[in-house]
């Protein structure tokens, strides 16, 4: 989670899967430099809430420090031996992502996990509402 629009894509995704399968969700705050260490916690503790409503088991892995985060990711669903990744994407285009980088890419080549894409579009009349799954290119 990273406290943008697409962690409410993100957060509906995890909930659909958990309900769905019965499975457990670990929230990860992934960008804490931008916001201090105390409202990241109460950020993730309230999406952990939501999800506890919502009838889903979840808990924190905790604030993400600093560096990669694609890594990061990465290295706590390997500890957690997670099934699945499930993560929010603007869908940026090739050109802005060449630029800007994507987290979702990085992602996708440092795991072997599944990696579930919370899809958003910038432009509304692109998005499918679907969520894609992407897996790695090895």
């Amino acid at each position: 989670m990273d406290g943008s629009e697409q962690t409410e894509h993100a957060v509906a995704a995890a909930l659909r899967l958990g309900r769905q399968h019965g499975a457990e969700v670990a929230v990860q705050y992934v960008e804490p430099v931008f916001e201090s260490p105390s409202s990241a916690r109460r950020f993730v503790r309230g999406i952990v809430s939501r999800l506890r409503t919502g009838g889903v088991r979840a808990w924190t892995v905790g604030l993400a420090g600093m560096g990669d985060v694609a890594f990061q990711i990465a290295a706590a669903a390997e500890r957690l031996d997670a099934d699945i990744i499930v993560v929010g994407s603007r869908r940026r285009g090739d050109l802005a992502a060449l630029v800007l980088g994507s987290v979702t890419r990085d992602l996708v080549r440092r795991t072997a996990l599944p990696v579930l894409l919370a899809e958003t579009s910038e432009r509304p009349e692109q998005s499918t509402g679907a969520p894609l799954v992407a897996s790695p290119r090895r």
